[in-house]
């Protein structure tokens, strides 16, 4: 079943009713024994709604894949959470009074079978990027109502133009819900710093994040993203830079998260550059070789094996289905 899914910013919007109503057609047409939805955001889309359109004694679980994340847009939370470690069972509890158990990154499960070597030299062919090439890749975010947000990217657009310009590639990869807009935006702020900056839109953003030398973003899961394939590589790929640089940016990330920091960059895998003055060093920092192989390192160390998450939900799932029969 296909239908548009537009950004729904409440129940009142005036696309919510045809969100609410596809919702509840898939749900007559499957009458599910449990419902296992993601998370969308930023506001409500076709997991928001499933949820608020079920039954009171459906079991509801949701895939959580940022630390103690929930979406109240429609005010309903599922019955369950399946969180990726111990620290977002606890933050999930602590934010949301929710029960959760940690399963492991779900997402993550098919990395186990991707040679993530030839991925990265790959991707580097195809974006044309030297042995001697800085390969600086951003993910974009669907932010650009905050002003903060624009100041960021640009402050990095002007960092990377002081780097020597023979040995710097820039690409930008839009956030499905960032909108056409964003490319002009972009391409108007590279060209006042001199830069020319190309985009990737391919569907499948892992040959980018394993190409790049340095994955720049505000706070985009793409950075747990880079620390799994990191994990799964032979050698190190990159690292990351998250750029809260802006003060209102970083006051956007803790009003929506709840966190003080970011729990990649409290495992080590990667930085933040907390305000302008650091930026220009923490990417230099984050270009060095030994910050390269220190992060792929920590990613061995500190991620743990994702291919038994599928498994571990499942029995998540069964126990909690075989309980509510027994308590018929």
């Amino acid at each position: 079943m296909q239908f548009a899914a537009p950004i729904v910013s409440s129940l009142t919007d005036g696309d919510a009713a045809a969100l609410l109503a596809a919702a509840r057609a898939i749900l007559a047409k499957h009458r599910p024994d449990a419902l296992v939805v993601g998370l969308s955001g930023p506001g409500a889309g076709l997991d928001e709604a499933l949820l608020y359109i079920a039954s009171e004694d459906l079991p509801t679980f949701a895939v959580q894949d940022f630390w103690g994340d929930a979406n109240r847009t429609f005010g309903t939370l599922p019955r369950h959470f399946l969180c990726i470690d111990e620290v977002a069972v606890g933050l999930t509890g602590e934010r949301w009074s929710a029960t959760a158990t940690a399963v492991g990154s779900l997402k993550h499960v098919g990395y186990a079978g991707v040679d993530v070597d030839m991925m990265r030299s790959q991707g580097r062919t195809r974006f044309a990027v030297g042995n001697e090439t800085w390969f600086l890749a951003i993910a974009g975010q669907p932010l650009w109502d905050e002003p903060a947000y624009g100041a960021a990217i640009a402050d990095v657009l002007r960092i990377a133009a002081g780097f020597e310009r023979e040995r710097t590639r820039l690409v930008y990869r839009p956030h499905p819900k960032e909108g056409s807009m964003c490319r002009e935006r972009v391409t108007a702020l590279a060209s006042q710093c001199g830069l020319a900056i190309d985009f990737d839109d391919e569907r499948n953003q892992e040959p980018l994040l394993a190409a790049a030398d340095l994955l720049i973003t505000p706070f985009s899961t793409c950075g747990y993203d880079h620390a799994q394939l990191s994990r799964q590589a032979n050698g190190p790929l990159g690292t990351v830079l998250y750029v809260l640089s802006e003060p209102r940016l970083a006051e956007l990330y803790r009003r929506w998260t709840g966190l003080l920091s970011l729990p990649c960059a409290d495992m080590g895998l990667g930085s933040v550059a907390w305000d302008r003055e650091a930026l220009a060093s923490a990417m230099r920092h984050a270009l060095a070789p030994e910050a390269r192989d220190d992060y792929w390192r920590k990613a061995q160390a500190e991620l743990p094996d994702p291919s038994l998450a599928a498994a571990r939900a499942l029995d998540v799932i069964d126990d909690w289905l075989a309980r509510s029969e027994r308590g018929k």
